[in-house]
């Protein structure tokens, strides 16, 4: 089977490539915009942009699946991007939109997408399932929603098999955004006013999400699927933290401060966002998939943590 991975050199893309290769199972090929050294892969492709204009006429043929890890986080409006919020959506939605009809032209046998759980919403008063109404509240979380929507649409009377995959916050060793903020804080040593917050969150160790993947390449029933993933277990903001410290051998202190009082700052200095991140729960059921798949975490979360901080002294 002729496996294809765009955006293989981000973290979720070159983590997966490199677990795809160990599995010996597939020819690999990868797609990005710059040279990936990765001992297996049959064929690194290179392209300008995965945009709407991209062409793959020098890829996809003889292609299988079509796995796209390829996406911008952040517009302008998040202050730290180098792509404007118009390029955002260029490359999230007009890019996959591309893709796909490209794939259906080649004859690929399935496309597999990888949303994001930020469609469901960025916190929940019950466990999120696939069917609940989308509820995004960044212009990621959008784009992603209107990827899957137009997908849909584009995939429709083909012969193209579209799986959809909605990961929540994804950790492991040189994970970016919110895991490498929470790491780099820890690592500072100072008192982090977090040492009392019971809520309960899903989140997805690298291990995990690529080995759901894996099972999402040839599994018959992922096909047409809006397929949840998680850890299996789900942890407060402060218990994950802890682990953060443990597995990492750092010295950093939890200092037990009021949710509320916390909660009340935060949306006072426009930081609402971060205070349903921080301090909301985020809870992702995720038994329709592991029953659809036949599939469970093979990884537990302090299993998941350790792998992140292998050879830390």
């Amino acid at each position: 089977m002729n496996v294809l991975i765009t955006g293989s050199t981000g973290f979720l893309g070159k983590n997966l490539a490199s677990y795809l290769i160990s599995k010996e199972q597939y020819s690999l090929f990868t797609c990005n915009r710059t040279h990936q050294d990765l001992n297996g892969v049959v064929e690194n492709f290179i392209i300008d942009s995965i945009d709407g204009k991209t062409n793959y006429t020098e890829i996809l043929p003889n292609i299988d699946v079509v796995i796209h890890a390829a996406a911008v986080v952040h517009g302008k409006g998040n202050g730290n991007s180098n792509y404007t919020d118009d390029e955002l959506i260029d490359v999230n939605v007009n890019g996959i939109i591309n893709l796909a009809r490209q794939c259906i032209k080649n004859k690929v046998k399935r496309l597999i997408f990888i949303s994001s759980i930020g469609v469901n919403g960025i916190s929940s008063t019950r466990p999120f399932v696939s069917a609940d109404r989308p509820n995004p509240s960044s212009l990621y979380a959008e784009s992603k929603m209107r990827a899957e929507d137009e997908l849909s649409k584009v995939v429709e009377g083909t012969n193209l098999e579209l799986v959809l995959i909605r990961p929540p916050m994804i950790y492991g060793a040189d994970a970016p955004g919110n895991f490498n903020t929470l790491v780099n804080c820890v690592k500072k040593g100072l008192p982090l006013p977090l040492g009392a917050v019971h809520n309960q969150r899903t989140f997805v160790g690298i291990s995990n999400l690529v080995d759901f993947i894996n099972v999402c390449i040839k599994h018959p029933n992922a096909a047409g699927k809006v397929l949840l993933v998680g850890d299996g277990t789900d942890v407060s903001t402060t218990e994950f933290i802890k682990k953060i410290i443990l597995h990492s051998k750092t010295k950093s202190i939890l200092v037990p401060v009021p949710v509320g009082l916390m909660g009340l700052i935060l949306d006072l200095i426009g930081k609402n966002d971060l205070n349903q991140k921080l301090l909301g729960d985020l809870q992702i059921n995720i038994s329709e998939s592991c029953d659809l798949l036949d599939w469970q975490p093979p990884f537990s979360v302090d299993e998941c943590m350790s792998q992140a901080f292998l050879g830390v002294q």
